[in-house]
């Protein structure tokens, strides 16, 4: 199985760094997923996480058309990791199109392939 955590473990095999983008300051804090540092006033700090509003971007949800071009060009980065995933197409299809996945189109040439999945208990 592979975890994730914010402490150091025993022989680890891998580690890696992630990042959170929070989107609603004033909810996390309240929530205590996150604190105001005590120099900043609560609307300051929103401030410093805001983000772009007119973002333009040419960016839509991956088809099996997208597929080959998207599964050579995962695969190809992960040939850069001592330990990495390798795709065949069959099963890129299967995993990539069950979730949300999206590529990025300039020009008509896909330059890159976003993908994530959403959780949500009640």
């Amino acid at each position: 199985a592979i975890y994730t955590g914010d402490k150091d473990l025993p022989n680890c095999l891998v580690s890696c760094t992630y990042y959170h983008r929070p989107i609603n300051i004033p909810k996390l804090i309240d929530l205590e997923f996150m604190n105001c540092p005590k120099k900043l006033s609560l609307t300051t700090y929103s401030k410093s996480f805001k983000t772009i509003d007119n973002l333009t971007i040419n960016i839509r949800k991956l088809t099996e058309n997208d597929c080959e071009i998207c599964c050579k060009k995962f695969n190809e980065f992960h040939k850069k990791f001592n330990i990495g995933i390798q795709f065949n197409l069959n099963y890129f299809k299967h995993h990539f199109l069950g979730i949300y996945s999206y590529v990025v189109e300039t020009n008509s040439v896909i330059t890159d392939f976003i993908s994530f999945y959403y959780y949500f208990i009640k």
